[in-house]
């Protein structure tokens, strides 16, 4: 008991267990990516990655994508989405950091 109390009161608490680095971004995919099975293609990819998020078709006939998860992990991911499942063509991909996020639990396709 006592060496947590002493733990809460330092100054610079720092945990024994490695802390992974995690960042939240924002993805905005265009191209030939509805009607292709991008939306699903991104969820095995995320799946596989240990990524967290939502993937969205948008009106404009874009994709949308919130991505949380190492920095590792995210930089393939978006390589991964780059170039999309067989029949999607990706022409262009903006992809935004996220200042603040909500911790997601899983990765959703959202309809």
């Amino acid at each position: 008991m006592a060496l947590h109390k002493k733990f809460l009161r330092s100054k610079n608490p720092q945990p024994n267990y490695p802390v992974k680095r995690m960042k939240t971004i924002k993805l905005k995919i265009r191209g030939r990516v509805q009607g292709v099975g991008y939306r699903y293609f991104a969820l095995r990819k995320a799946n596989d990655l240990d990524i967290k998020g939502r993937v969205r078709n948008c009106p404009d006939g874009s994709v949308e994508l919130f991505a949380q998860g190492s920095l590792a992990n995210l930089s393939q991911f978006i390589a991964i989405l780059k170039q999309g499942p067989a029949f999607a063509s990706v022409n262009d991909m903006q992809v935004d950091d996220v200042a603040e996020y909500d911790l997601y639990k899983d990765f959703r396709v959202i309809h």
